[in-house]
């Protein structure tokens, strides 16, 4: 009895000889069975793939809303104005600042809530900027129009507190 190579056609007298055949001429790749895990491999790849770039079209992209926020929730500062009002506060011994997400280019008036603020978190560092003063009061409110995009950072005098919020373009 004769066994034929499923790929190139040869005969043999015995399996042995065509498994020698096959592990010496032929692609492991090249048998069905293993196409059909490379196939399973390929549609996984795919699906990861589409999942990261659908993923990042809400993250960094409009999303749904046509907000450059989408799924964040946190609003863009501008609406038509030539100002944009945030409030800078504090929150389990962080910066918050709301809306989180400035405008480049446009000023902001931040009015900070110094009730909130705890030691020498009233002393406010927004390093990017230039901006370092102490707040009171009466006296608490930063202005500064953002020049650059990205995370901007915010610390106390003492580097103990933090905080960030995102300028886009």
């Amino acid at each position: 009895m004769e066994i034929k190579c499923e790929v190139c056609n040869k005969e043999f007298n015995s399996q042995d000889a065509l498994d020698m055949h096959n592990s010496a001429k032929h692609d492991s790749s090249s048998n069905k069975e293993s196409f059909k895990i490379s196939k399973k491999t390929l549609v996984s790849v795919i699906v990861v793939v589409l999942v990261i770039l659908i993923s990042s079209f809400f993250v960094f992209g409009k999303g749904l809303t046509g907000n450059d926020a989408s799924l964040t929730g946190k609003v863009i500062a501008i609406k038509d104005t030539n100002v944009q009002n945030v409030k800078l506060f504090m929150k389990n011994n962080e910066y918050q600042v709301e809306p989180s997400v400035l405008k480049r280019g446009i000023p902001v008036k931040m009015k900070i809530d110094v009730n909130s603020l705890i030691g020498c978190a009233k002393g406010v560092v927004i390093k990017d900027f230039g901006i370092r003063k102490s707040v009171s009061k009466s006296d608490n409110i930063i202005e500064f129009t953002p020049n650059k995009i990205g995370t901007i950072s915010i610390a106390c005098f003492m580097n103990m507190y933090h905080g960030t919020f995102i300028v886009i373009e």
